[in-house]
């Protein structure tokens, strides 16, 4: 049924370009020597030549969809010859009384709402992951499997973030670029369907990785990483890749720069769901080993810990995604809710992520305080002689038994399992994801 619906617009689209070229597009200019804004059609209406200092208007356009009211729209012709301009660069159209209220302006829309949300939350996003990653990189004492894992994850963040961003602003909300689908703006499409799914797919090595130390209680090794980032990395890119080879045989899954949903995208929507499924079996045993861990302390204490480190996990592994799988009818009083929701959720999953695991972090905080303390030390006079030495296992507590420790033996492992090890990385990995 939604295919039909999209089908439909998408010829009432087509033929509102068509007929506005014909009748308006194609034709030349007066030529009464008085100055005139040029025509144009903005992807919603077909604007004719207007004088210089006048407002156009026309009836609402019957191809979009949220457009229910009587209208008409308006449009500004400047007096220099040029449309009015809302934001330099970009010219701005008054359809505020298609949307059924006078008072109501277009960018006040749902649907437009849910978008400068989504740009929003994708910006706070990229700025905080780009300052973890900085701080994970900046220090050889993070160098460690789990933060590898970390490093990934964010790094499929930002490209999701880079990458929504670009295609929004310069496709899905420009018009003009819709009806000409060029090429670049499909293969934006594209990416904007890899960058998800390696955000899914590293969400799964996450789960892996911590029911392989927590469960298996084997030691996970530079094997290990390299079977991560090709499950993170290649196996996203081989999915788009028959993805859009795929839609790329049908003309008409092909049009406006591939924005609308077509069946196809299953082929990397279903193997995203398979992942969470699997993570849900991870986080479920993962939290019977964390109540066998905790079996000795209090029921109380042993709730609390248990409780908190479900709630760490659920982020980590994808699983909040489950809740958004359940979209309301399209006539429901929920749907724009629940549009609106799910962009702002997925916008914002990279800012959870980097204040959860790194700046709530209390072994990144421990290496930041060390060096921190070490700088104040050496700017007040002190011996430097620890400098290059610092952060060092045997001198601080904090760090026993984490990243600094295991950098070099789990790297170079290329066996499952160390007996000497795979129980202290175990009993790390707990303390990890049950803080005190």
């Amino acid at each position: 049924m939604s295919e039909d619906i999209n089908d439909h617009l998408q010829h009432l689209y087509q033929y509102a370009f068509e007929y506005c070229n014909a009748t308006v597009l194609s034709h030349p200019p007066p030529e009464d020597g008085e100055v005139y804004c040029s025509s144009n059609f903005d992807g919603w209406g077909c604007w004719n030549y207007t004088q210089a200092g006048h407002m156009a208007e026309i009836p609402c356009p019957v191809h979009i969809p949220v457009f229910q009211g009587k209208g008409p729209a308006y449009k500004y012709c400047s007096e220099n010859g040029t449309w009015f301009q809302h934001i330099p660069g970009k010219e701005w159209t008054n359809y505020s009384l298609c949307l059924g209220s006078e008072h109501v302006e277009v960018e006040n829309n749902p649907y437009y709402l849910s978008t400068y949300l989504m740009f929003a939350g994708f910006t706070l996003s990229l700025i905080l992951l780009t300052l973890a990653q900085l701080i994970f990189f900046s220090f050889k004492q993070l160098r460690c499997e789990r933060i590898t894992l970390h490093k990934n994850l964010f790094a499929s963040y930002m490209l999701t973030a880079i990458v929504k961003i670009v295609y929004f602003s310069t496709s899905v909300l420009n018009g003009h670029v819709l009806i000409e689908n060029p090429a670049w703006c499909q293969v934006l499409h594209v990416l904007a369907e890899y960058a998800p799914s390696c955000n899914f797919f590293w969400m799964f090595c996450e789960g892996l990785y911590l029911y392989t130390v927590l469960v298996w209680t084997f030691r996970s090794g530079k094997r290990f990483l390299y079977l991560c980032c090709a499950i993170g990395w290649g196996v996203p890119l081989i999915l788009t890749t028959i993805y859009a080879a795929v839609r790329s045989q049908y003309k008409e899954h092909t049009l406006r720069c591939w924005v609308d949903s077509s069946i196809f995208q299953w082929i990397t929507f279903g193997p995203s769901a398979v992942s969470i499924l699997i993570n849900i079996f991870f986080i479920s045993s993962i939290v019977l080993v964390l109540m066998t861990k905790l079996r000795d302390m209090s029921d109380n204490l042993q709730t609390r810990m248990t409780f908190r480190a479900t709630m760490i996990l659920i982020p980590l592994l994808g699983l909040q995604h489950l809740v958004m799988g359940f979209e309301p009818k399209e006539d429901s009083a929920f749907h724009e809710s629940y549009h609106i929701v799910t962009l702002l959720l997925l916008s914002i999953q990279g800012t959870f992520a980097a204040i959860m695991y790194c700046f709530w972090n209390g072994e990144v905080i421990a290496v930041i305080r060390r060096w921190y303390n070490q700088r104040q030390e050496v700017i007040g006079g002190y011996s430097t002689k620890r400098i290059s030495t610092y952060i060092t296992m045997n001198s601080d507590p904090v760090l026993a038994g984490n990243c600094s420790k295991t950098i070099d033996t789990d790297l170079a492992t290329t066996t499952p399992s160390k007996p000497v090890n795979e129980f202290a990385q175990q009993e790390e990995t707990v303390m990890m994801i049950t803080p005190e």
